[in-house]
């Protein structure tokens, strides 16, 4: 954790649970530590208490990074000649500039769970590294070597999620309009093509998705045993398939689980999907309109213009469902005026949308590996 300050310890941390139970799968005796920056000490101590094979890191690009590379530093020097291993977003993009540090030993790119495993088998037994798929690591000599890429998991219910790896009571917290949420990913990948997003380079341009059992299995047994009755869904985007997810939506409400946010895009929206929304009692959506120009908008790729983005949001207010609506400032080659319509089509929104709304507004972030970083 560490972008959004306390706030992220309000959300499950998903991937490194979908590595943990994979590595408890194969008998291995998994800890995960879901850490703000004040907490590393105490994590520390915990960490050299297990003595552990290795320990790895879940990284985003941006102020994670900083945390993530504060913390590595911090485990070479309490633990010595432990492994650091770099995963996720940002260790995917940049593989090579991770391990030409001094306290990043490994990197897994893109997936990371069967990864995870083999590593784990391999280090463990003195293996062949450069035959684990998706591993970055160094040879002796300290040069980074890059090993052929694992392919994409095809069918996500092979993967469980162990729940019992957290302290799922540490998740009370995220409780709004008398629901205790909880995050969850029901699927991974987005086709679209937005240039300044990291998602296809990580999780793949296909889309797939969980099953509709799955989704309802897991989040029935959260709210069971430990009182979850809504679900923020965390996918890149959840309406690729619109009937699965309208379908979804129907059956969490009829187990008494509401659906209080899911990603979608402007376009993806229309009369049907929205009164499915409504109907089914879905109380939100998130979606990026990201900037008031025209011009803007195509450059990123975005297949929206203004007029659409107010025509939807008029569509979610008629049938009233609240929207979590966000942009960018400072895209590369934006002008002071478009700066100011993105401002102003905020405000608008803020007007438009439902009372229990939310408009926000973010600096860009060059991230690696996007179409918009080689613009900038």
């Amino acid at each position: 954790a560490g972008s959004q300050g306390p706030n992220d310890k309000n959300h499950v941390p998903l991937g490194l649970l979908y590595v943990g139970t994979e590595l408890k799968k194969a008998g291995y005796d998994v800890k995960i530590h879901h850490l703000l920056p004040d907490e590393f000490s105490d994590g520390l101590k915990a960490m050299r208490a297990r003595s552990p094979l290795w320990i790895g890191l879940s990284v985003l690009s941006g102020m994670t990074t900083y945390f993530a590379a504060q913390l590595s530093r911090q485990i070479k020097t309490e633990l010595p000649g432990v492994p650091v291993l770099w995963g996720g977003h940002h260790a995917s993009a940049v593989p090579l500039q991770c391990l030409g540090t001094s306290y990043i030993d490994y990197v897994i790119i893109g997936e990371g769970e069967h990864t995870a495993v083999e590593f784990s088998e391999t280090l463990l037994r003195g293996g062949d590294l450069s035959k684990v798929q998706g591993l970055c690591w160094k040879t002796p000599d300290g040069q980074p070597y890059t090993n052929p890429a694992r392919p994409l998991l095809e069918d996500l219910d092979t993967l469980d999620l162990d729940w019992e790896l957290l302290n799922m009571v540490d998740y009370f917290g995220n409780y709004s309009g008398g629901y205790r949420n909880v995050a969850f990913f029901s699927s991974r990948g987005c086709p679209y093509h937005c240039t300044f997003c990291t998602t296809p380079s990580y999780t793949g341009k296909s889309f797939r998705a969980h099953s509709t059992e799955y989704v309802l299995r897991h989040l029935g047994y959260l709210k069971d045993r430990y009182g979850f009755n809504g679900v923020f869904f965390s996918d890149d985007n959840f309406m690729i398939n619109r009937a699965r997810g309208l379908e979804i939506i129907r059956r969490l409400a009829s187990r008494g689980i509401a659906v209080n946010t899911l990603d979608v895009r402007i376009n993806q929206l229309n009369e049907k999907v929205v009164k499915g929304f409504a109907d089914a009692g879905a109380n939100g959506v998130f979606y990026g309109f990201e900037s008031g120009s025209d011009r803007i908008l195509k450059l990123i790729r975005k297949d929206i213009q203004v007029e659409e983005i107010k025509a939807k949001a008029i569509l979610l207010r008629e049938h009233g469902v609240s929207a979590w609506a966000s942009s960018i400032i400072g895209i590369p080659t934006e002008t002071r005026e478009e700066a100011y319509a993105t401002i102003d089509l905020g405000m608008w929104l803020r007007d438009n949308l439902t009372h229990n709304s939310v408009v926000s507004n973010y600096r860009y972030m060059p991230l690696p590996k996007t179409k918009l970083l080689d613009l900038a």
